[in-house]
């Protein structure tokens, strides 16, 4: 009865984690840009299709690209960690569970806009937040996949 009660516990603890996909850590050296893979694929047409779903008026009044020219997976170092340090913001410091040290970041331009996506886990929702030219949160998105 023992075994099977620490079974029930451990899936009921996994299930109440909030995402699988989130990297907490990264290996020493490695790049806070996670670039290959569908969740880089993720982040661009996520955030392409929230700048395309909004008016003109909409996405200038807001600071962002109306149907921007360019939508691009990040490779840049600084501008992803930019992107973390403004995402892990929202989260208290000792919310290790929400707070990342990678991710999925795309950026759209002219004006700069940027995507932190972090792709669905099985049976869970792709989640996308969006930050202006200035790293500043502006929305999360969130869809089933």
């Amino acid at each position: 009865m023992k075994k099977v009660v620490v079974v029930i516990l451990a899936v009921i603890t996994l299930l109440a984690l909030p995402r699988g996909s989130r990297p907490q850590a990264r290996p020493r050296g490695a790049s806070p840009c996670l670039t290959s893979g569908s969740g880089a694929q993720g982040a661009v047409t996520s955030l392409r299709s929230i700048l395309f779903a909004f008016d003109s008026a909409g996405a200038e009044s807001d600071g962002f690209p109306f149907r921007p020219a360019n939508v691009a997976v990040l490779g840049d170092s600084l501008q992803c960690v930019r992107v973390i340090r403004a995402y892990n913001a929202l989260f208290p410091s000792s919310d290790s569970v929400r707070r990342i040290a990678q991710g999925y970041v795309a950026k759209a331009w002219p004006p700069a806009a940027y995507a932190l996506h972090f792709p669905a886990g099985l049976g869970d929702m792709d989640e996308t937040f969006l930050f202006d030219s200035s790293y500043t949160y502006k929305e999360r998105f969130a869809g089933l996949k």
